[in-house]
């Protein structure tokens, strides 16, 4: 897989997520928690939501003119992206493009990514222009792309 040339030649910033279901498990019942199935592919939880909607990052967002925004694949960090901006001047324009290599190592129940499907409708449900195929195109599995990452 090339990366293209416009995403070549660009600034980068990188955002953590915020915080997920699985971050408050850890802290509240410990790492042998994580592998509550329920924590699979974790989603932000409400505070987490509020963490980007007050971010300074969010703010900074908003001054910045952006053609593409790269997103992990994770729920959490489709979130954050999402949450961060939504309310960007140009969010309809914005070309997001899902990279199924930017994401954890799997550590838990909660590191373990949905489907390529799952995902899919999940990005196609926060963003309208988005890409969930280019970044897909070698596997040899699709649905389940992240096995062949291990």
């Amino acid at each position: 897989m090339q990366i293209p040339h416009e995403i070549v030649n660009s600034h980068y910033l990188f955002v953590r997520h915020g915080e997920s279901e699985a971050n408050v498990a850890s802290r509240t019942i410990g790492k042998a928690n994580l592998s509550d199935s329920k924590l699979y592919d974790a989603r932000l939880t409400q505070a987490g939501v509020a963490q980007c909607e007050e971010s300074i990052t969010r703010d900074y967002l908003h001054e910045t003119e952006l053609e593409y925004v790269m997103v992990s694949p994770m729920r959490r960090a489709m979130q954050t992206a999402y949450h961060l901006l939504k309310d960007h001047p140009q969010f309809a324009t914005i070309q997001f493009i899902v990279e199924p290599l930017c994401r954890e190592n799997i550590h838990g129940t909660c590191d373990m990514p949905s489907t390529y499907s799952q995902m899919k409708a999940f990005a196609e449900s926060l963003f309208p222009n988005v890409d969930t195929e280019s970044r897909f195109t070698g596997y040899s599995d699709r649905e389940v792309y992240f096995v062949e990452d291990l």
